[in-house]
């Protein structure tokens, strides 16, 4: 048996290996344990030198991930592909590591289409700015829920009320909240690699209870090219990380955005979450 089937981050879990677990209210469904664009933002000025202070807070890291954020939310029609593996502890204390694809397709401001795939049949999200659907072809079934009309509303309401992340939300988010920077208790850049073929700045962060690194391509549309965290509260140090592959141009229709159920599917209703668990994990 797993002992944590997911790492609770409190930066960001990024939906990208959480299950979309629901279930009809009078069924024992079990709950799985597994886990048109202003101008971009001013360059950021890269280090002469990478800064290994273990315990200082560099400006201009802080700002290349105000800077992310900033450009992120300029992006309106994209599809971003994230191959991640995240690490579960095991009952004897040993990490075991499982593998998982997500591919989001944005349009915004009401579309999302967010499918998950890795050793299981696909489970995922589709939202049309009218109702969002979540389905599980494992399980074989599927729910079909009212929507707020934007992408940004839809996020909290999945959070609170479903128990289900947005993926990428909290990158796209972030600089938005005014303690994010605050959280952090060091920052430094330790210079350009490559990740994909894609020339990346490495940035290193640390804020109570978790290590992360995160990889950003280019100096003004800064996007990120990797991202990993590691929950520094467990003795094995469990890290979930991902590699990012954008698509900016995408042709993206109206049938992205539709589900169709496969034979077998049956429709269920949803089972809602209490909201005190997630404010008690954040």
């Amino acid at each position: 048996m797993l002992r944590s089937a997911r790492l609770l981050l409190a930066f960001c879990y990024l939906g990208l290996t959480s299950p979309l677990s629901f279930a009809a209210p009078s069924e024992a469904v079990p709950q799985s344990r597994s886990t048109a664009a202003p101008a971009g933002p001013p360059a950021i000025p890269a280090p002469s030198s990478p800064a290994f202070a273990p315990d200082t807070v560099d400006p201009n890291a802080v700002e290349a991930l105000l800077a992310m954020g900033r450009y992120l939310r300029t992006l309106q029609t994209f599809i971003v592909t994230g191959d991640s593996a995240t690490e579960a502890v095991l009952d004897n204390g040993q990490n075991a590591t499982f593998l998982h694809r997500t591919v989001v397709q944005v349009r915004r401001p009401d579309r999302v289409r967010a499918e998950i795939v890795g050793s299981a049949k696909p489970r995922g999200l589709v939202y049309n700015g009218k109702t969002f659907t979540l389905y599980d072809n494992n399980r074989r079934y599927y729910t079909v829920q009212s929507a707020p009309p934007t992408i940004d509303e839809l996020v909290p309401v999945l959070r609170d009320q479903y128990g289900v992340e947005m993926p990428l939300a909290d990158l796209f988010n972030w600089g938005l909240e005014s303690d994010d920077a605050r959280r952090l208790t060091a920052a430094t850049s330790l210079g350009l690699e490559r990740v994909n073929g894609k020339l990346c700045r490495h940035y290193v962060f640390r804020q109570p209870g978790l290590d992360w690194e995160l990889w950003l391509q280019g100096t003004q549309q800064l996007l990120p090219c990797r991202l990993s965290i590691t929950d520094v509260t467990q003795p094995s140090r469990p890290t979930f990380s991902v590699a990012y592959r954008w698509n900016l141009r995408p042709g993206l229709n109206a049938v992205t955005f539709s589900y169709r159920p496969v034979a077998g599917m049956r429709e269920i209703g949803a089972m809602r979450v209490s909201p005190e668990p997630y404010k008690e994990a954040k």
